[in-house]
């Protein structure tokens, strides 16, 4: 149960009916309810939804299960629900970096500080412990130093298991005199001894120093001295539903939906509207506390396993069961309660993430190009991501990638090429057209993404094309490296040809093509110089003569010139992530959901860094992995 994922949610007008689920293995189970309880945490793992509502934590690292991407929330919003304090959160100001481990606050408490990457303290560490991640983040690339010594450190060890988790991964630097300490860790010299003694000499005369802290009854600190780096981040928003005191989803006028409730993060918290209002505990006491009303008095715990009838349309999310379990036990008990059956007609409400069919019509007659929009339902400053699917395929067979990017705040674009067994093209038959035909087909959609854009209401004033990445899936991967500025052949003369194009920022090649003499050299690759993500199974499809699959897909990675390269290596995968995308009759992996789980988070951190200029997402894909996860024993990635 805990591996199933919340893939549709069924509503006739304001009353849900029903929901569709994904277990692992791609088994799919539809259920009709009579009640639902949303408990799906914040919406922290959905950036469009963080850069609308807490902006200054739009490029802030997120701390916390990635699942948690306010599917809960958008689902009681597209039935009418009102919500509120969506501006509220709770911050860390001392998460370890690169370690993302949390620094107990207790070494402040009892007398360490905080100083910036010049050695310069800047605020008082314990006005605000969750408002914090604001002034640490606006430091010099959003870092500092917690500032403490050795007898600190030996009293915290005994309580903290992050302190002891600091010790292990060597995040603690050390210094027997301040300037060693400042050494250490790059600081000016004199920085941290000229602090000190500013706190020192508040604390002879028994007043508050500069920033209004007082150290009166503190021991000073005393060698040798310590210090981790740190960075600010978002650890849990705060915002939600509006309920009522059943715990009932109500609209803006006060009125309750009929059959809808919510607890935990899915819930507007006591927080207030700022970062500052975050009580500690209140997280676990909201889950606890609403999940108890909202079953009270128990329901009947009736599960319809038949399929509610004729769906009209449906509303789609990628929201993971797991990350809905991550509160107590008698909350989870609760979590999307579903209860005796449901019948009628059913209308969808409004997805997170909406999908739409264009035709962009061609120059000269030629066939129109089917495109599908993914976009977020909400958001805006979207960067834009154009994709190209594998042989034979079409833009249809990668949902659970374009999606989850959609999802996490991105306008993705997906065209069907004429290759595709959708438009009439035999699988195994090859044109010798057919490269140069998928070469226009995205240059023409690059080009006239204004077009495309306009024809999903609003969502051009929404999306910002500046910012755009090509992807692409196998023979889409050597499509996307030639947009992204790998050279070609000339058939005839055997001259490199550019086809590259100046709007792309970003390149990804899934799966993607190695040498392929004579239109594909070696030394074509050296000319794609953009930031680049190379993603290969080590099962791959073997194509090159006296090559594995693994060895010649992963050759773009080698050969492309070095800088901002990363190449994601999962263990066991095949060409189609295990049967989970580019294909839907071949039989699926029971490791495909790690698979997809390791491409997409990398994938999602690669194109944050590179269009959106995420410093916590350069870190993270730096670190990789820094915890674990449940793809750690899938997935490696090497950088060059």
């Amino acid at each position: 149960m805990t591996e199933a994922r919340v893939t549709d949610l069924y509503a006739e007008g304001d009353r849900v009916v029903g929901l569709r689920i994904e277990r692992p293995g791609g088994v799919i189970e539809q259920l009709g309810c009579e009640a639902v309880i949303l408990a799906t945490c914040g919406f922290g793992g959905n950036h469009a939804m963080v850069a609308e509502y807490i902006p200054e934590m739009a490029n802030a690292r997120y701390f916390a299960h990635e699942g948690n991407r306010g599917d809960g929330i958008l689902w009681g919003m597209a039935l009418g629900a009102a919500v509120g304090d969506m501006t509220a959160y709770q911050g860390l100001g001392t998460l370890a970096d690169p370690q993302q481990i949390v620094v107990p606050h207790p070494l402040m408490i009892e007398g360490g500080f905080l100083v910036n990457a010049r050695g310069q303290r800047f605020t008082h560490e314990l006005a605000n412990i969750s408002g914090m991640c604001v002034p640490v983040l606006a430091q010099p690339d959003g870092v500092a130093w917690v500032i403490f010594d050795e007898q600190r450190h030996a009293a915290c060890i005994e309580h903290s298991v992050e302190q002891r988790q600091l010790v292990e991964v060597g995040a603690i630097r050390r210094g027997q005199t301040w300037g060693e300490l400042e050494r250490a860790c790059a600081l000016p010299e004199g920085s941290l001894a000229g602090e000190y003694a500013a706190i020192e000499a508040a604390r002879d005369r028994a007043v508050a120093d500069r920033f209004g802290r007082d150290f009166a009854g503190l021991a000073p600190l005393q060698a040798p001295f310590c210090a981790v780096r740190v960075t600010g981040a978002l650890f849990h928003t705060q915002g939600g539903l509006q309920i009522d005191r059943q715990a009932r989803v109500i609209r803006a006028d006060g009125s309750p939906l009929p059959n809808l409730f919510a607890g935990g993060g899915a819930a507007r918290s006591i927080s207030g509207a700022r970062v500052t209002g975050y009580l500690p505990a209140v997280g676990l006491s909201m889950a606890i506390t609403l999940g108890a009303i909202a079953g009270d008095p128990p329901p009947r715990h009736r599960c319809n396993p038949q399929r509610p009838p004729d769906y009209l349309s449906r509303a789609t999310t990628n929201m993971k069961f797991s990350s809905l379990l991550s509160r107590v036990a008698l909350y989870a008990a609760l979590l999307l309660t579903m209860l005796a059956s449901a019948s009628g007609a059913v209308a969808a409400s409004t997805p997170a993430v909406q999908v739409t069919e264009i035709i962009l019509p061609r120059a000269d007659g030629q066939p129109e190009l089917p495109v599908r929009i993914a976009a977020p339902a909400r958001g805006r400053a979207l960067p834009v991501i154009v994709f190209s699917h594998g042989a034979y395929s079409s833009k249809d067979d990668y949902a659970p990638i374009l999606d989850d990017w959609a999802g996490h705040g991105y306008v993705v674009l997906a065209v069907t090429h004429r290759d595709s067994t959708r438009l009439g093209a035999v699988r195994g038959k090859s044109d010798p057209r057919f490269m140069s035909w998928r070469i226009e087909d995205m240059r023409l959609l690059i080009d006239r993404l204004d077009t495309a854009l306009t024809a999903v209401p609003g969502l051009a004033e929404r999306a910002d094309p500046r910012r755009l990445a090509i992807a692409g899936h196998s023979f889409g991967g050597l499509i996307a490296q030639t947009i992204g500025g790998a050279t070609l052949r000339d058939p005839a003369s055997g001259a490199a040809v550019s086809h590259q194009h100046p709007a792309v920022r970003a390149v990804i090649i899934f799966s993607g093509a190695g040498p392929m003499p004579p239109v594909l050299q070696r030394e074509d690759f050296l000319s794609l110089t953009l930031p680049t993500l190379v993603t290969v199974g080590t099962k791959d499809l073997d194509q090159a003569p006296g090559m594995t699959g693994y060895e010649w897909r992963r050759l773009p990675y080698d050969l492309i010139a070095p800088g901002y390269k990363h190449l994601l290596v999962l263990d066991g995968a095949d060409h189609y992530l295990g049967g989970i995308v580019g294909r839907d009759d071949l039989p699926r992996s029971p490791d495909a959901p790690a698979y997809l789980n390791a491409f997409n988070t990398a994938s999602r951190l690669f194109l944050d860094a590179w269009l959106r200029d995420d410093q916590g997402a350069s870190r993270r894909l730096r670190d990789w992995p820094t915890s674990a996860t449940p793809f750690a024993d899938k997935a490696t990635l090497e950088q060059r």
